[in-house]
Order: structure tokens, then C-alpha cells, then sequence
């Protein structure tokens, strides 16, 4: 098999996934072997060798995200089997803390295009939300609950 894209790979293959149950690592090792070697014998065949060249660095560090992934699935799957533990409040309280998030950095954004006549599509990509002594990057944060709800509405949905 000839193997032209492990950035397509990663996109698309269940196995190349480390947040799925379909996750393979030995495929995986097998696969990049092959196509490190391949690589050295013909390029010709990479469109975006460095765009890929990255990618292969990801597939080499999926172990580690798998290892955090199964972790968290056994976390939330014991957590939410404790008594007093109710799945809904639990989904309500993931999707407050998102709304939260999603108005500090509206407010942050008008206030940074209130203080400025050029909005640099940087500085919002560095914009931090500033609450009580705490400073945090708003796309992380962000990015963070949306991807703890959506790991808990995939858990449920398996299980």
C-alpha cells in the first residue's frame, strides 16, 4: 500500500484517531515505518511535504493523547456513576461555564474595538479574558469546555 498523506490519514482514518475506540497504535507504527521509508526512496508523490512532515510528528505523539483520552473517559464514567451525580445538571453546568466564556470575550472584543481605530486579526487571536486575579487565553478556554462537553455527550452516547 502506498501511503502519500498521513495528514490525510489523521483526518480521516478511525485507527489515526487517538480520541477514538477505533484507536490503533500498532497500525499506526507500521504505517509511518512504511512511509518513512518510502519517503526516502520517492517524494515525488508528497504534495505539501512539510504540512505532512508535521503531520507525522502528531501521529508519532497520539499515544500520549490516547493514554489523557482513556484516562478522562474512565474519570467521567466513574464520576457520573456516583450517587448524587446527575448527567443533565452536569451537561447544564458544562454549557453555563461556555456561555460565560462566550460573553467575557464578547465584552473583550468590544472593549479592544472601542480602544482602537486598526483590529488586528492577531492581537483577538491572543485576547485573554480578565476575571478576579485570573487571566486565561480565550480561545483556550473556550475551546476547552466545548471539547470536555462534547468528550461527556460522546461518552454517554457509548455507553
Amino acid at each position: 500500500m502506498k501511503i502519500t498523506s498521513i495528514r490525510k490519514l489523521l483526518f480521516n482514518e478511525k485507527s489515526f484517531n487517538p480520541f477514538s475506540d477505533n484507536y490503533n497504535p500498532e497500525q499506526i507504527q507500521l504505517i509511518l515505518k512504511e512511509y518513512l521509508k518510502s519517503e526516502k526512496e520517492d517524494t515525488s508523490q508528497i504534495k505539501d511535504k512539510e504540512s505532512d512532515i508535521d503531520a507525522v510528528r502528531i501521529a508519532v505523539q497520539t499515544p500520549v493523547f490516547n493514554y489523557y483520552y482513556k484516562e478522562l473517559y474512565e474519570y467521567m464514567k466513574k464520576t457520573l456513576s456516583e450517587p448524587g451525580i446527575n448527567v443533565i445538571n452536569v451537561i447544564q453546568y458544562l454549557i453555563a461555564i461556555v456561555n460565560h466564556d462566550t460573553k467575557m470575550i464578547e465584552m473583550s472584543i468590544n472593549k479592544m474595538i472601542q480602544s482602537t481605530n486598526q483590529l488586528r486579526l492577531e492581537e483577538m487571536a491572543m485576547l485573554k479574558i480578565d476575571e478576579k486575579n485570573f487571566k486565561s487565553n480565550a480561545v483556550n478556554s473556550y475551546e476547552l469546555q466545548t471539547d470536555l462537553l462534547n468528550l461527556l455527550l460522546n461518552s454517554l452516547a457509548l455507553h
